[in-house]
Order: structure tokens, then C-alpha cells, then sequence
């Protein structure tokens, strides 16, 4: 199993400190497939409140990540 495979599994955990602790992990991972970022944005809906915000942070460090600046296409 995958590192990424085993944190999308903790996201599906009852406990909320799991749940919290994947978003965390999978924010500081070199880059995410598509199946990652997906569930990232199903747990922004997560029914605990305190998980609520760590997926939007994960989400938008690899976000960032992945947007090329133009200076850098015309090259």
C-alpha cells in the first residue's frame, strides 16, 4: 500500500483526530494524484469542525504547487 493509499484510508476513519491527522500528512507530500485531491475536497464537508480547515490548507498548497507561472510557458 501506498503512503497516499494509507492516508486516503485514514480520511475515512470515524475518529476526527485521524481524520485531521490525514489532511495534515497529505498536505506536506510532494504532489497528490487527482483521487487525493478529490477526497481533500470531500473532507472540506468533513462533519467535525476542527477537521473542516485542514484539507482547504492541503488543498491549496498543492494547488499552488501545480500552477506554472507564465514567464516559464513562453520560454
Amino acid at each position: 500500500m501506498s503512503e497516499e493509499t494509507r492516508l486516503l484510508e485514514m480520511l475515512k476513519s470515524p475518529k476526527a483526530s485521524v481524520r485531521y491527522d490525514a489532511c495534515e500528512l497529505l498536505r506536506v507530500q510532494p504532489s497528490l494524484s487527482p483521487d487525493a485531491l478529490s477526497a481533500l475536497e470531500l473532507a472540506l464537508e468533513d462533519s467535525d469542525p476542527s477537521v473542516r480547515d485542514s484539507p482547504a490548507s492541503a488543498l491549496q498548497v498543492h494547488q499552488t504547487n501545480s500552477v506554472i507561472p507564465q514567464s516559464l510557458v513562453h520560454q
